[in-house]
């Protein structure tokens, strides 16, 4: 996919290094997308922890959506969509957005394409997103304004 104009990502542990050193460039060869990462809670603030005096970019050129599932619960999908005007490409699988996850273990992951908005798979993840967003209590920010995930009503009925 070249002209991905939006990334969405599930996970539940993020290294934010991976994502600024690996995950970053790679996207840029999709068409540059916009990219929002929704991860656990828990995980997340512990990576920004370790890692935020060598961040680059967190709030500019990507976002990271903490997504609190109470007390016991753990927030633990691992997805990737790329969507743009004209096809939309999903990946669900096992990997976290760590280097491990991405390659180093060998997850397993099934990708579906989808050139409009039949696709079985595309369509359960827009239904599974919805409910994503209302976990996180921020909708409005997250789904809307200029700096808001931009989901192309072709394929997630945005």
């Amino acid at each position: 996919m070249t002209d991905a104009t939006s990334a969405i990502v599930l996970t539940h542990n993020i290294d934010f290094l991976f994502l600024q050193s690996i995950v970053r460039p790679r996207l840029r060869k999709c068409g540059h997308p916009k990219l929002t990462i929704f991860a656990d809670a828990a995980c997340a603030a512990g990576s920004y922890r370790q890692q935020r005096h060598v961040l680059d970019g967190l709030g500019r050129h990507y976002r990271v959506v903490p997504v609190e599932m109470g007390v016991g619960r753990r927030f633990h999908p691992k997805a990737i969509l790329l969507s743009g005007p004209s096809k939309a490409a999903l990946a669900v699988g096992s990997g976290n957005v760590t280097h491990g996850g991405w390659s180093a273990n060998h997850e397993v992951w099934a990708t579906y394409e989808s050139d409009d908005d039949g696709s079985p798979a595309i369509s359960a993840f827009r239904n599974y997103l919805e409910s994503v967003l209302n976990l996180t209590n921020r909708t409005e920010s997250i789904s809307g304004g200029r700096r808001g995930v931009r989901l192309h009503r072709e394929f997630l009925g945005g």
